[in-house]
């Protein structure tokens, strides 16, 4: 069996995303009014749209999918695999966090797992992904502030 949450997006991620398609898009007008060549247009919008583009994929593919033994977390490029039988404690995090992130907001709970490991997350429903590894690993400590 298998369930899967989405990360939760605040607004930060909001408003760089917002600041990103501005960014790429609104210059465009003076470029092509201040007569600059097409290269340089194609190549200022090339850029940032990549950037654009790697932003929204990490909106869409940040997730954290339960398996039969272990939790998959994915953003972007990067997937991290954490077996439940390792998760020592869960704890919230109300601070800048300064450590392994997959998450798309500055606040979420940390997984404290195999003897230093740590990662921040932020599922949609907080409630519900906690009891689910509770669920799997009654052992977890839950930390609480």
């Amino acid at each position: 069996m298998k369930t899967n949450y989405r990360s939760r997006i605040d607004w930060f991620m909001k408003s760089a995303l917002v600041l990103m398609i501005v960014a790429t898009f609104g210059p465009i007008y003076w470029m092509m009014n201040d007569n600059e060549s097409y290269y340089s247009v194609f190549a200022y919008v090339g850029i940032m749209g990549l950037t654009l583009g790697f932003m929204l994929h990490l909106v869409f593919s940040t997730s954290y999918t339960f398996y039969e033994d272990r939790l998959i977390c994915r953003s972007g490029f990067f997937k991290k695999e954490i077996h439940y039988a390792g998760i020592r404690k869960i704890e919230k995090s109300n601070q800048l966090y300064a450590g392994w992130k997959m998450t798309l907001a500055l606040k979420g709970i940390i997984i404290h797992y195999n003897r230093f490991d740590d990662i921040l997350l932020s599922p949609e429903d907080e409630k519900e992904f906690i009891q689910e590894l509770l669920d799997r690993n009654p052992s977890i400590e839950l930390k609480t502030k």
